[in-house]
């Protein structure tokens, strides 16, 4: 994650060596963004060449990783790690165990980010589908609901704790303007940067009265997946926002931080990328460690399956002869692939089906 301009400023007024190198760099390698501050300020991306350049790597990076088949056992967990940074105590077995049934709210948070999921996968977020979008994420969990509005909040919010106030977002009234803003820089900016900014200013300007992190998380994810990025509903990027968790507030809070200076103030949303960047890259290794769990007919079985059309779904007669193994062998393949959570395996048929897991049944 990259340090603050504030930070590399006392660097540099402290004469630690390459610091003013540093800041120069930074702050001549920086483009404004097309969307405005709450508090008036102009909105930056520093470091943009080293951004870019990092982009191009992990674009690299995600053309060598395969297609994984366990699109709906990620989307759960990303999930579960979405509404778990929100405070959410719920382990993840309790939910599978009751998926269709929540018994609790934590249960139901997690039940609804995964329908708010599979509703942002399956069609582009857009101003007429939002406040759907909002309402799945939400429902019967709603903090607030005294100050929706719609399509926003009608009253002000405030982030942090009874102690401390972290962040306190736009007004109501100027809300329709920033989103605005939001929607049209979403539309001009589709790259992996654009949808990192994104995810930045839709917590930072904090449109709905709840639920604004877990929109963001999921809009972030499926607008990629919705600009070519194909395998995303298999890269559980909360999950690993999650396991760094202290990173992504501090640099949210870092990318809030205003700079002073003779033009006015401004933000450097180039923190947040940055972390965004890294949590990405996680998300990538750790789908090809998993990957690397499967035997080397696990492997062919699976890349059968998700290539040929026609083999979406097989029986173990059809598995055998796709492996050139016994029916016993085949079956046996296709079993450790349901418990490692790859397919999904229907007993109400005979022959038994199995099949690629592509969504959960909500």
């Amino acid at each position: 994650m990259l340090d603050t301009i504030q930070k590399l400023t006392d660097r540099t007024k402290a004469n630690i060596p390459n610091a003013a190198a540093a800041l120069k760099e930074r702050l001549c390698d920086r483009r404004e963004l097309p969307l405005a501050g709450i508090h008036g300020e102009r909105l930056y991306l520093t470091s943009v060449s080293q951004l870019e350049h990092r982009t191009a790597q992990l674009q690299m990076l995600y053309d060598q990783i395969p297609q994984c088949n366990r699109s709906a056992a990620r989307v759960l967990l990303d999930a579960w790690a979405s509404a778990s940074i929100e405070g959410a105590e719920v382990s993840l077995p309790e939910v599978k165990k009751n998926l269709s049934n929540p018994q609790t709210g934590d249960e139901k948070m997690v039940v609804n980010a995964v329908r708010g999921s599979n509703y942002a996968y399956g069609r582009p977020i857009t101003q007429k589908n939002l406040r759907t979008l909002w309402e799945k994420v939400t429902e019967g969990v709603c903090e607030n609901t005294h100050l929706d509005g719609k399509p926003y909040r009608s009253g002000m919010v405030e982030i942090g704790s009874a102690s401390r106030t972290v962040h306190t977002p736009a007004t109501p009234e100027r809300l329709p303007d920033l989103m605005e803003q939001w929607f049209r820089f979403r539309e001009q900016d589709q790259s992996l940067i654009g949808s990192f900014v994104a995810h930045f200013y839709f917590v930072y300007v904090h449109p709905f009265c709840d639920g604004n992190g877990r929109i963001a998380r999921i809009i972030n994810a499926s607008s990629l997946y919705h600009a070519g990025w194909k395998k995303m509903k298999s890269l559980p990027l909360s999950n690993a926002i999650n396991n760094a968790i202290h990173g992504y507030y501090r640099s949210l809070e870092d990318s809030e931080e205003a700079i002073q200076d003779g033009n006015g103030k401004w933000l450097d949303l180039s923190p947040f990328v940055s972390y965004m960047l890294d949590v990405f890259e996680q998300c990538m290794i750790d789908a090809a460690l998993s990957r690397n769990e499967l035997t080397p007919n696990e492997t062919k079985l699976l890349d059968r399956m998700n290539l040929a059309p026609g083999n979406a779904e097989i029986t173990v007669k059809k598995a055998a002869a796709i492996l050139g193994n016994s029916e016993s062998a085949a079956r046996n393949t296709l079993r450790s692939l349901v418990k490692k959570g790859y397919l999904t395996e229907d007993m109400s048929k005979v022959p038994f089906i199995y099949s690629l897991e592509q969504h959960l049944p909500l």
